[in-house]
């Protein structure tokens, strides 16, 4: 299997972002292009000059980090 070049790569992966930045939860976003964690996506698009590529993401971390609708109710000794 071929490598791919760093400037091919680097098109790929804007394009992608483009594209799903709105569509996907980060998370997939960043394991489906290649990355660990959606802020070492987040790192490469900076670099590459595209923050506001990075800033969408970094929105829609936040606002999954203070969704708690998903959260289940406290229970039991230390519920509130």
């Amino acid at each position: 299997m071929m490598r791919t070049p760093a400037a091919e790569r680097r098109q790929h992966v804007i394009a992608e972002v483009e594209l799903l930045a709105g569509l996907r939860d980060p998370d997939d976003l960043a394991t489906a292009l290649g990355y660990r964690r959606p802020y070492d996506l987040e790192v490469s698009l900076r670099r590459w000059g595209r923050e506001d590529l990075a800033d969408k993401i970094q929105q829609r971390r936040a606002e999954d980090r203070t969704d708690t609708s998903f959260r289940r109710p406290r229970t039991g000794k230390w519920a509130a």
